[in-house]
């Protein structure tokens, strides 16, 4: 679907409103040059209108992800009000994103560059309350996760809160958040999560992400992917990870679940990752300090688990991909 500039203006100045971005605030869009012009210059307007001072800083593609722009970029980053991520490569969870925002310059990271999720999923202020509100009654000590096709995975005292992601920031407190949000988060301790993990959605390994002929079976012990089985997409996914000759890569990150009901079915992409009910794992870096992970590494992926059943503290909350909304409450 084609959408006029003005449209895509009109969106993303909807998105920086809810940001706070006020007259005179240094705003910042990282991008590069495989980013969609007209969704950079949409934000590039909504800047504008707001009133705002404004550099956008171009880089070359990365051809992996988990890859910081260079110093002379990050050192422009670091002097921002607010930093527009809309690079096509993730690059969240890295050590230099974290400097960025320790400095307290928030980031919003501009999901996957799609004009459709930006004209489709704007976020909005009662989303993120029902986000925040849930995200809140997430206080349980055990999680556990399971699927009619072998998912077994449990949680045992995580060491940490549950985190969200709205499609917005907040300052002084929520620094980071993605569009389109609407995501609710764990990233465990280190040697909390052991099972079985069965994966037929989209995977991301190898990177961009593959939707596996035959479900992946990922065997956890002690939050590290001992054994990985399957046919061929099996194969590739243990050869990709192998590839970084880092031992961090597989380790487990984190678990999320999607609360967006705009979102379909039919929807293959990671973005889908935010659709209500879908439960989200991922392997490898967690360096996100909004969400608590300290965990570097060279990659990070995520994996869907389709129609999966979650389990917080003997509470069923989610039953084949359907939220119990009344258990939560």
């Amino acid at each position: 679907m084609d959408f006029s500039i003005t449209e895509l203006i009109n969106a993303a100045h909807k998105c920086l409103v809810l940001c706070g971005v006020k007259s005179g605030d240094m705003v910042v869009i990282w991008t590069d040059a495989r980013t969609d012009t007209e969704f950079n210059q949409a934000f590039f307007g909504a800047a504008l209108s707001l009133d705002a001072e404004l550099l956008m800083v171009v880089g070359t593609r990365t051809v992996r992800p988990n890859v910081p722009p260079p110093d002379i970029a990050l050192d422009l980053l670091k002097k921002a009000d607010i930093v527009l991520d809309c690079a096509s490569s993730p690059w969240m969870y890295t050590p230099e994103y974290a400097s960025i925002l320790k400095l307290g310059v928030p980031i919003l990271h501009c999901g996957a560059n799609r004009k459709e999720d930006l004209m489709n999923r704007i976020p909005t202020r009662e989303m993120g309350e029902n986000v925040k509100m849930i995200t809140q009654f997430l206080t349980g000590k055990k999680v556990r996760i399971t699927s009619d096709i072998g998912t077994d995975l449990e949680v045992v005292e995580p060491g940490r809160p549950w985190s969200y992601f709205v499609g917005y920031i907040e300052r002084p407190d929520h620094l980071y958040d993605s569009l389109p949000g609407g995501v609710t988060a764990l990233y465990p301790k280190v040697g909390t999560v052991s099972g079985t993990a069965v994966v037929d959605g989209i995977m991301q390994a190898p990177w961009p992400g593959v939707v596996p002929e035959a479900p992946v079976k990922f065997t956890i012990k002690e939050s590290r992917i001992i054994k990985i089985e399957g046919g061929n997409d099996a194969k590739n996914a243990e050869a990709f990870f192998e590839s970084f000759n880092d031992p961090n890569v597989h380790l487990f990150a984190h678990l999320c679940f999607g609360l967006d009901p705009r979102i379909g079915k039919a929807v293959a992409t990671i973005e889908a990752e935010a659709r209500e009910g879908q439960i989200t794992i991922a392997f490898g870096s967690s360096i996100l300090p909004m969400g608590g992970g300290d965990v570097a590494a060279k990659i990070h992926c995520d994996m869907l688990l389709m129609d999966a059943d979650m389990i917080v503290d003997d509470q069923l909350i989610i039953d084949k991909g359907k939220i119990l909304y009344e258990k939560l409450k």
